[in-house]
């Protein structure tokens, strides 16, 4: 019998399937400062005997570790990059970076080239990039992966890009809605391909409120300068009040780097939320809960407790920061996540990567 007692023509019971039920799996992540501390050292120093050359291996067992300790339903994330590839990228992207900065004492044909050379190859660094990055990680012994799409990416960058240039930056939030969708929307967990819900109204109400952040943070700055030197009216021009200068230099770390972290902090939880809640896979849906004044106090205590530490305290930094962005991440599954399987995955390329990270290239979330 169903549970609605319910019968079908010819007197046969209606079977009522109930719905899956919709589970709420947290994101957590069980690393320690002291644990990665080991590995920040080790790394560190390595890379400086080496010249850098170890910062391949490097990079690989600080994301083994990342990912390692970043679980999900009772099972944590893999990396499997191999730190040979990832060494044979950067010396290509070395050697790229090195003709355009220094190529004018050659010849300054040389460090155009060298641009050029980059800025065409842009839309395949970033698509390979992306592709190298999700192919090496896993869940549950199943890949992530990438598709190419070098004509989506080609007509972000060129002409998306001059869009926003000639629009004087009024088309950025289009541009920006428009990144994240094509980032989403060809990234893959085995077979099942993500789906990007966010739009680019979305995005212009978003950008709106944080040019006024920026806008307020940069009014109280402004303000606070103009207050110090109203101060040292009196001193020459030739020669400016140390007094004054010194109040300058204080408040440049007082004023200007709280102001400027807490519009960072805004536009992260912001975007991020954004980004992630617009985000869905199958029958999994991704929701964040990034708050902007908890954010802001990671940052700064992270910064301060940095700098009198001369550095130390960055392996205790990544790992608060990981660990509160793990914890705002919570994935709402219908069934099990098993029911994923898996399908072709695509390698990418460690030179698109590598080149990508050489130069700033912001691919991920």
């Amino acid at each position: 019998m169903g549970e609605s007692g319910d019968m079908a023509p010819g007197g046969a019971p209606v079977i009522v399937v109930p719905e899956p039920r919709i589970r709420e799996l947290p994101l957590e992540f069980r690393g320690s400062g002291a644990e990665y501390f080991r590995i920040w050292i080790v790394n560190l120093l390595l890379s400086m005997v080496t010249l850098g050359i170890y910062s391949a291996w490097a990079k690989v067992r600080r994301l083994r570790y990342f990912h390692g300790s970043t679980w999900l339903d009772g099972s944590a994330f893999g990396y499997h990059a191999s730190p040979v590839s990832i060494l044979k990228g950067r010396l290509i992207a070395a050697a790229l970076f090195l003709a355009y900065a220094f190529g004018e004492r050659v010849s300054p044909l040389l460090s155009v080239a060298a641009a050029l050379v980059f800025l065409t190859l842009l839309p395949w660094i970033v698509v390979r990039s992306r592709a190298f990055q999700l192919a090496n990680t896993s869940y549950r012994n199943l890949r992530f992966g990438f598709d190419r799409c070098y004509r989506q990416m080609a007509w972000l960058y060129y002409g998306g890009g001059l869009l926003v240039a000639v629009t004087l930056g009024i088309a950025l939030p289009w541009w920006m809605a428009r990144r994240y969708t094509i980032l989403v929307g060809n990234s893959r967990f085995g077979a099942s391909r993500f789906e990007a819900g966010f739009h680019t109204g979305q995005f212009y109400r978003m950008y709106t409120k944080i040019s006024l952040v920026a806008l307020l943070a940069v009014t109280v700055v402004v303000l606070v300068m103009v207050a110090i030197v109203a101060t040292g009216a009196g001193s020459s021009a030739a020669e400016p009040d140390p007094v004054v200068v010194m109040r300058m230099v204080v408040a440049a770390y007082v004023v200007v780097l709280p102001a400027m972290l807490f519009v960072s902090a805004w536009a992260q939880a912001m975007v991020m939320n954004a980004v992630y809640n617009g985000t869905c896979i199958g029958h999994v849906q991704l929701r964040s809960a990034l708050r902007v004044w908890p954010l802001y106090r990671l940052y700064l205590g992270n910064l301060v407790a940095i700098v009198l530490t001369l550095g130390m305290f960055v392996p205790w930094a990544r790992v608060r920061l990981a660990r509160y962005r793990a914890s705002t991440l919570t994935v709402l599954a219908h069934g099990s996540l098993d029911s994923f399987f898996a399908g072709q995955g695509d390698a990418g390329s460690a030179l698109g990567g590598e080149i990508g990270d050489f130069f700033d290239v912001d691919l991920g979330f």
